[in-house]
């Protein structure tokens, strides 16, 4: 009876063992299944991105809006997301120079330039243009404006395609020198809103009043007779003046102080602004007149805004101009002719804002500023110098050393930077600079 009982007892005992083991199994089999279950929700949130990749496309466009035209591109290479919103953004504004005259020249827009011109427009040889327009993974639709450095190389009939393909589009001309594409744009203007706007007398009475709030920068043939029109335009911020005032009319100021830029052809104009208000002036006159006598009339100390200089004068009028600003005023000075060119008195007008200027530039053609083609230079013009430097000492008596702020010299084909580490300041090319290279060398 006593093995009996005893084995009895050991089965039963194996038994609740046996049931408890069960039981465990269950419950790990039921933990397995949580954890799985778990472990794939985990994925599935491990596999939406962070950050800016959970923002929609609205807000994306938004950032990009401070994007360069190459850092979009890159962005758009390496995030299939975005391949969309940056097509949207890079086809919203276009820039086309005319490559018809140099079959050589490339287009090089350096990461490191973040400029207005370079946020706002996507920037295209004429020849890439019009195979784009031609392109599979061009999208009309989303141009929504277009401005071409002229019109040699695209003719009206052309321009009418485009405007079918994107019937919203503005397109605007830096120089126009066929009637018949003025004829277009006329017509072109008066039926689509623009930000740009060629005020003309002859067709002014068709403009629609509904499109002049939207005018920003207005472009007038001759102020004189269209000073009553101008001043309608109340949203203005830039205004540019291609001819001279006809004699004998009392200037008038035109400008409202919303005016913060004026591009002008003779410093006779100035009499037309409320030059106080003023941040941005570009002033050339490549041609002495009676109208000037060699000097600006108005007194610079008037310009108590003024941050960024374009000019291009006889040197009289230039060296009464420049010293004549409040000291270390000026931000960016632009100087209509190559480094080489630059009489030695330039010193000592750029002394006078050592202690405020970032950006120099020297150019040939000023109105080609608004972008910096691949073409050396440096190398074409100035390769009997070692290095830039030189040649701003030679002819200018400059100092990098004694201006501090001074971030970037341009010129008609290439950037370059003030490298200030790790020795004395020296100029390198933008697209070669690497501050923590510098640094660590």
């Amino acid at each position: 009876m006593t093995f009996k009982t005893k084995r009895t007892n050991t089965l039963k005992r194996h038994k609740d063992n046996w049931t408890d083991i069960t039981d465990i199994r269950a419950e790990l089999k039921e933990l397995r299944e949580e954890i799985h279950e778990l472990s794939i929700t985990l994925k599935s949130h491990i596999k939406q991105p962070a950050g800016i990749f959970m923002l929609p496309d609205e807000v994306v466009l938004i950032a990009l809006q401070y994007v360069n035209q190459m850092d979009v591109f890159n962005l758009a290479l390496t995030h299939r997301r975005f391949e969309n919103v940056c097509r949207t953004k890079l086809f919203q504004s276009i820039y086309v120079y005319d490559d018809d005259t140099d079959q050589t020249i490339t287009i090089n827009i350096p990461k490191r330039i973040y400029t207005d011109f370079y946020i706002n427009n996507t920037i295209v040889g004429s020849r890439r243009f019009l195979n784009m327009l031609s392109s599979l993974y061009c999208r009309p639709s989303l141009i929504q404006h277009i401005m071409l450095e002229n019109d040699k190389f695209i003719s009206t009939s052309a321009l009418d395609i485009i405007v079918k393909a994107s019937p919203n589009c503005s397109i605007v001309f830096g120089h126009i020198s066929f009637p018949d594409t003025e004829l277009w744009i006329i017509n072109r203007q008066n039926t689509t809103r623009s930000k740009y706007h060629w005020l003309r007398n002859d067709s002014e009475y068709e403009f629609p009043e509904d499109f002049v709030p939207s005018v920003k920068h207005l472009v007038i043939d001759c102020i004189n007779s269209y000073i009553m029109k101008s001043l309608n335009f109340k949203s203005v911020k830039t205004v540019k003046i291609n001819q001279f005032p006809f004699l004998g009319i009392p200037a008038q100021v035109v400008t409202r102080s919303q005016i913060s830029s004026a591009n002008i052809s003779t410093p006779a104009l100035l009499e037309y602004f409320d030059v106080s208000k003023i941040t941005q002036l570009s002033i050339t006159n490549r041609c002495r007149t009676h109208l000037d006598d060699g000097y600006i009339k108005v007194r610079p100390v008037s310009f108590r805004s003024l941050k960024i200089l374009q000019i291009d004068l006889f040197i009289d009028s230039m060296i009464d101009f420049i010293p004549g600003l409040f000291m270390n005023s000026l931000e960016e000075l632009y100087f209509g002719c190559d480094v080489r060119q630059a009489n030695k008195c330039f010193g000592s007008m750029l002394n006078w804002h050592k202690g405020s200027l970032k950006v120099l530039g020297f150019s040939t053609s000023m109105d080609k500023r608004g972008y910096q083609t691949g073409c050396s230079y440096w190398m074409k013009y100035l390769y009997c110098y070692a290095d830039f430097a030189r040649v701003l000492e030679r002819h200018l008596n400059i100092n990098l050393v004694d201006f501090p702020l001074l971030e970037q010299v341009v010129g008609d084909r290439q950037v370059l930077v003030v490298d200030r580490l790790p020795r004395e300041p020296r100029l390198v090319p933008l697209e070669f600079h690497n501050s923590k290279h510098n640094a660590t060398r």
